[in-house]
């Protein structure tokens, strides 16, 4: 997949890039892009920083539990968006898409927050920014848990010297 150098250049400090077309139900009534689609794209991008970037760095088991809810894995503690420039209707008819990047900022013991954004293939324009906190839970235990340190180790190397550590 070719992303446009100007977009490149926006969104070169995230790990995850991934491009989604606009589709008429991302509209809302006053033809802008609406927040419950975009925290839904966003939920795409970190469901696939998770899968493409984090999951192949981790044993079998870790994946297993990690990346599928199978023992300690993520929940989603919180979740916000804000729309930075309206994305208007006539965009859709010129078939736009939105790069979507995903990134993780800060890694605490039982937590994590990833911020993402997109932007409008179209305009080149960031259309809205993303955060979420992303706590660790035992599924088994039904009680928070501690990231693994395969999952630490994995994003270290994902996220270089960029990332937070608390």
């Amino acid at each position: 997949m070719r992303i446009p150098a100007p977009i490149h250049g926006k969104l070169q400090s995230f790990p995850l890039l991934t491009r989604v077309p606009i589709q008429t139900g991302d509209i809302d009534l006053s033809g802008c892009l609406s927040s419950v689609s975009l925290l839904r794209h966003f939920e795409s991008a970190r469901l696939a920083y998770f899968e493409s970037l984090v999951g192949p760095r981790l044993s079998p088991a870790t994946h297993s539990s990690f990346i599928r809810g199978k023992g300690v894995g993520r929940i989603l503690g919180r979740a916000s968006v804000a729309v930075v420039v309206g994305l208007e209707l006539n965009h859709l008819h010129n078939h736009d898409s939105l790069w979507l990047a995903a990134k993780t900022e800060s890694l605490a013991r039982n937590k994590l927050i990833q911020n993402y954004v997109a932007v409008s293939e179209m305009s080149g324009q960031v259309v809205a920014e993303g955060s979420a906190l992303i706590a660790t839970y035992d599924h088994v235990a039904k009680q928070r848990a501690d990231v693994p340190a395969e999952v630490v180790d994995a994003i270290k190397y994902i996220e270089g010297d960029t990332l937070k550590i608390h």
